[in-house]
């Protein structure tokens, strides 16, 4: 009995973490202030059909090796470069109506003599819960209430003298994938960076048969960034279709996007036998 109520509140969970994050769209999914820019803004747009209430709060977090974030206590940020510091957001807690729009105005505040360093904090929104108990229902003789609070959040990120990061590729490992239908091999790219600043692309993967001239892209992955305090991120890069030759040369290129656009942060060809 217990495992069945377990189950099902395990479902309901899921369900209603998949409606909040697909209800409230959120752009743009990064803010980058440049050496000029005072204000940013932020849309906010509930796609549901039934009204909900978001708070907004800055959260201060740690990148992890391959692009996830560890929430940091209060003690862990003393002396950390915060945007949180320098900025302020307006308003802090919305109510949308189905279809409505909110604009999150972002004004950042540099001082005369700031650091050099990347300043980030990151945005947080998070989902009231509603004001109707609609999930309070008996399962089995028992009474149960559900009242989850879920969020979203975007980085925010100001830098004082940027310089670009050095990137290094250190690894390049491709797993064969036999078992999956619709996926020939993973390609594990681990980058190696040195630098207190952010990097802002997409990597790529090409290969090139040894009976051929030219290379042909195979397996892309975007928004991959890499934030000043992260010293490695380890990309997994999915190549869908089998190549007619197990041998030739694989290219793996880290290049720039949005404002990094035309840039290429690391190169690097290898000799692969499949």
């Amino acid at each position: 009995m217990k495992t069945a109520v377990n189950i099902l509140l395990v479902g309901i969970l899921l369900s209603f973490f998949t409606s909040v994050q697909a209800n409230l769209l959120v752009t743009p999914k990064r803010i980058v202030f440049d050496e000029r820019d005072r204000t940013h803004q932020v849309v906010l747009i509930n796609a549901s059909t039934q009204a909900r209430s978001y708070r907004l709060e800055w959260a201060e977090q740690q990148q992890l090796d391959g692009g996830a974030y560890r929430l940091l206590k209060d003690e862990e940020t003393i002396g950390r470069k915060k945007a949180s510091d320098i900025m302020r957001f307006s308003p802090r807690q919305v109510r949308l109506g189905p279809g409505e729009r909110q604009i999150v105005k972002i004004l950042a505040r540099r001082g005369a003599n700031m650091a050099p360093g990347e300043y980030r904090s990151h945005l947080l929104f998070s989902a009231l819960p509603p004001e109707k108990k609609a999930n309070n229902e008996a399962v089995d003789g028992m009474k149960m209430e559900l009242n989850v609070l879920v969020s979203y959040s975007i980085p925010v990120i100001l830098n004082v003298n940027y310089k670009t990061p050095q990137i290094l590729i250190a690894d390049v490992t491709v797993n064969e994938q036999p078992e999956k239908e619709n996926k020939f091999a993973d390609i594990i790219v681990k980058l190696n960076k040195s630098g207190n600043y952010f990097t802002y692309g997409k990597v790529k993967a090409y290969f090139k048969a040894e009976n051929q001239d030219s290379f042909k892209e195979v397996a892309l992955l975007n928004g991959v960034s890499i934030y000043g305090e992260a010293n490695t991120y380890t990309a997994n890069l999915t190549w869908v279709e089998a190549p007619d030759a197990r041998r030739g040369e694989l290219k793996i290129r880290y290049e720039g996007d949005a404002e990094f656009s035309g840039k290429t942060f690391a190169e690097q060809v290898i000799s692969i036998s499949l």
